[in-house]
């Protein structure tokens, strides 16, 4: 008797070790424990708050079981075999691929020290807090954070409870992000923007016992719930904007090509500043280094199609670009307040951008 592991389990062990490798290094969290009920085959394991579940394709024949080995271990002997590895159950768990074989110690059970973030109830408990964030979406939310090393505490995406309504939102202290979503959930919760990196298809998100939830049909990724009390209120900023501005409308691909541009000529870098300046028919886009002040590399024109905006403004050029591809419209309506904000308002979402100075 035994299983196959008919897939190669490089790419999913990796996944759980990288996520892992993100932690401090705590040999006890270190664990891969092995579920087979007779059917299906569920990898789980993890580290510093987080674990991902993931289920695999087998075959071969087996009795149910449940087991732990060393993550690391399992990792290293399983990725140069490939697919089709046997795996056979005696007193250690034994891996074969042609002549090739590994011995691994099994762990207790009950291993106090085994996934000391998890009660094991949570992982089957049922809720009907489910909320569902599209692919799409929640790669726009991601683009929003990852920029404010020095203060971590504002990268941050949110599900946001704020008088009787329900937002998802992104935040680093340069740029927000914010989507109506309708839901039951009562109340403001952070979302790792690291934990749901492993989907590829859209989320599925529950809140339960301080713990989130993250599912797809053939992944699960749980996560401790961050205490949130610290959480920026950029509901303030939101207020802010509903006092008269200025505006402009431009071909959104028009905007992205010539932001690209600036992008490519600055090196992708976060020093790279654009001005925006409006003149008659057209927006003048001029780049400069934000740190150094140094010459102009790129310059570009792009027809108005309407507006009233006349006052230059000075942006960090990613955060502008994050801004402009977050937008769902073929036009984009880049709207200036008092505060020199850009902001940009779509039905159900809203974009603030800061400005820089010159």
């Amino acid at each position: 008797m035994g299983l196959i592991i008919k897939e190669n389990p490089k790419k999913i062990i990796n996944k759980i070790v990288s996520q892992f490798n993100k932690s401090s290094y705590d040999e006890r969290w270190s664990m891969l424990e092995m579920d087979y009920n007779g059917t299906d085959l569920i990898f789980t394991g993890g580290g510093s708050g987080l674990l991902i579940s993931t289920r695999i394709q087998i075959g071969g024949e087996d009795d149910p079981f449940f087991l732990n080995v060393n993550l690391r271990r399992f990792f290293e002997a399983i990725k140069f075999m490939g697919k089709d590895i046997k795996i056979i159950r005696e007193e250690q768990l034994i891996l074969k691929k042609g002549k090739k074989e590994v011995n691994l110690f099994v762990y207790p059970k009950e291993d106090p020290y085994y996934y000391p973030i998890l009660p094991r109830d949570v992982m089957n408990e049922k809720t009907n807090q489910i909320l569902r964030i599209e692919e799409r979406k929640f790669e726009i939310l991601k683009s929003f954070v990852g920029n404010v090393s020095y203060r971590p505490s504002l990268e941050q995406i949110a599900w946001v409870y704020d008088d009787g309504k329900g937002y998802l939102t992104a935040i680093d202290g340069h740029r927000l992000i914010e989507y109506e979503h309708e839901t039951h959930i009562g109340k403001t919760i952070l979302i790792s923007p690291d934990a749901p990196l492993q989907f590829e298809t859209d989320i599925y998100i529950q809140f339960l016992q301080g713990f989130i939830i993250y599912h797809t049909d053939d992944q699960v990724i749980y996560q401790n719930i961050v205490n949130y009390n610290n959480y920026p209120n950029y509901k303030k900023i939101i207020k802010t904007l509903k006092g008269d501005y200025k505006f402009i409308k431009v071909n959104k691909n028009d905007l992205i090509f010539s932001l690209q541009s600036a992008l490519s000529f600055a090196g992708g870098k976060n020093t790279a500043g654009i001005a925006l300046s409006f003149n008659g028919e057209y927006m003048d886009l001029r780049s400069f280094n934000i740190e150094s002040s140094t010459p102009d590399v790129f310059t570009d024109k792009i027809k108005i199609i309407a507006g009233d905006a006349t006052e230059p403004f000075n942006f960090t050029t990613n955060y502008l670009f994050a801004a402009v591809r977050a937008s769902d419209e073929e036009e984009i309506e880049l709207c200036f307040g008092d505060n020199y904000h850009l902001f940009i308002k779509e039905p159900g979402k809203m974009i603030v951008v800061m400005p820089i100075g010159k």
